[in-house]
């Protein structure tokens, strides 16, 4: 179990942290599988991988233009693992560095619901749903990335 979680972070969250502060969205969509299952709640939009990558372009180039910077990052109020699946809930915060017209800092906390494959380039994730808006409260009270213990035992099957 702690062996999956670590891989977890180590094919998805902390390249996907990676992704954001290169600002690389190809990077970034590589975290997916093909087959991708996008919602946006806030937005009322569900969609595919292709869609998701037309949404996206536009806030990565954004960053690029203006010469921002991105730091995202995540917390877990539930991590589920078997060998080949995995269901993650939890938090981000993302601390946006803009450049223009002064320098400032945006925060955005958001809450997730992910599930993942492990496929022949490592854990890609093949859902992703967004339900909406959080707060530092919510973000500071879930679970650091590399803290296994909380989660281990959980998605081992039925008993």
């Amino acid at each position: 179990m702690y062996s999956s979680f670590a891989e977890l972070n180590r094919d998805i969250w902390e390249p996907f942290r990676q992704a954001y502060a290169d600002r690389d969205l190809d990077a970034y969509l590589s975290l997916h599988t093909p087959d991708l299952v996008r919602v946006d709640v806030a937005r009322n939009w569900i969609g595919g991988l292709v869609e998701y990558g037309e949404m996206s372009r536009p806030i990565f180039g954004k960053l690029v233009d203006r010469g921002d910077t991105a730091d995202i990052r995540f917390r877990f109020s539930e991590r589920l693992a078997s060998a080949d699946l995995a269901s993650e809930r939890g938090y981000y915060r993302m601390a946006i560095a803009v450049s223009e017209p002064e320098p400032h800092e945006l925060v955005f906390v958001g809450q997730f619901h992910t599930i993942a494959r492990l496929t022949d380039k490592g854990w890609r994730l093949s859902v992703d749903y967004e339900t909406g808006a959080a707060t530092e409260e919510d973000y500071a009270s879930a679970h650091a990335l590399d803290d296994y213990a909380t989660f281990l035992g959980h998605g081992e099957g039925p008993h």
